[in-house]
């Protein structure tokens, strides 16, 4: 195994500590808008139409069962600073966040994580008017035992429940 110089360790730290010093910088950005986007998926047309005849049949008890009345939708939530902004959406790879000057590029990233999508809805939220990036970040961390990679479901636990658990946390 072969032995690292002295000098390359000492180059390296100082390109850490810029690029730490950098992310210091932008965690406290304060956070200007958050929107949540939505994919609708092709297929939720026919989806909802089965909902409304079985729920003819059932006398409405199919409606209970909130696994069902799921939408075919991905959402994800778009976090605006004055120097970029900042995707946070939650698919089963788990959490995953992104940081572009672009907004189109965040919506595209979005958008990529859904199925067969069809189109982009975008809904403004209302959020504590004094946050920061590193408020969202620890939020989104404090949720990483509950969304994760490995406790992903369709139905009971999927972006849906990820955004509402997350809006709840910023107001």
């Amino acid at each position: 195994m072969e032995k690292l110089k002295t000098h390359d360790i000492y180059n390296s730290d100082l390109k850490n500590r810029s690029v730490s010093a950098q992310i210091c910088k932008d965690r406290n950005q304060r956070i200007i808008s958050v929107t949540k986007i939505v994919i609708p998926y092709s297929g939720r047309g026919a989806v909802q139409a089965g909902r409304v005849v079985a729920s003819i049949f059932t006398l409405g008890l199919i409606n209970i069962s909130e696994d069902l009345r799921q939408n075919l939708e991905h959402h994800g939530l778009i976090f605006e600073t004055d120097d970029f902004y900042y995707v946070v959406q939650y698919t089963d790879g788990g959490i995953k966040t992104k940081r572009s000057k672009n907004y189109q590029d965040c919506k595209q990233s979005i958008k990529d994580c859904g199925i067969d999508p069809y189109d982009i809805w975008e809904y403004s939220c209302g959020f504590s008017s004094y946050l920061t990036l590193e408020d969202i970040e620890r939020k989104v961390n404090s949720l990483v035992p509950y969304f994760n990679e490995s406790n992903y479901h369709s139905l009971k636990n999927n972006c849906q429940y990820f955004v509402k658990d997350l809006l709840e946390k910023i107001n």
